[in-house]
């Protein structure tokens, strides 16, 4: 049986390492305290970074000051829970991600260390701000036509009122 906790801690660095969704395990406590104990090369391009670069960083000094706040308690009984928000790129650029977590504890029920999956939905979220965009412009412009017919109907009126007693003489 000594052998199987070896082949299982074996099988999750495989699994880890070769994840091609970014993955990171991070310290239980929340805000600028909570650090990477170790990220996949997944997550670190997705922030632009190399992996051993990450470990030990606080997991608040790479996230948009705006979204440091969305973090969750860590600490409570909840099961696993995805949140979206933006890390930041060493260029300064955020980029949206899709974050799923579960807190691991240890063979006491202790919380021990916390697993997250993180996906690149930048591409989502670009195309979200785009057709938002969009629909705007078409209210707007949607808008602009209901006044033009107004102002036409308006004018139509007052046309044919102007003309129609010189019509009848």
């Amino acid at each position: 049986f000594a052998a199987a906790p070896a082949a299982s801690a074996a099988s999750f660095r495989g699994a880890f390492a070769g994840s091609p969704l970014g993955m990171a395990l991070t310290t239980v406590q929340d805000g600028p305290d909570e650090k990477f104990l170790r990220v996949n090369p997944a997550f670190a391009a997705i922030l632009g970074r190399r992996a051993e670069d990450l470990v030990g960083v606080a997991v608040a000094d790479v996230t948009r000051a705006e979204d440091v706040a969305l973090q969750p308690d860590l600490q409570d009984d909840a099961p696993a829970r995805t949140l979206r928000k933006r890390f930041m790129r060493p260029s300064g650029r955020a980029v949206w991600v899709e974050v799923s977590y579960a807190v691991v504890r240890d063979a006491d029920g202790v919380p021990s260390h916390v697993i997250k999956q993180i996906q690149d939905i930048h591409t989502i979220k670009e195309s979200e701000r785009a057709l938002l965009d969009a629909l705007e412009q078409q209210r707007a412009a949607t808008a602009r036509l209901r006044e033009l017919d107004r102002i036409r109907t308006d004018l139509v009126g007052t046309l044919s009122h102007e003309l129609r007693p010189p019509l009848t003489q």
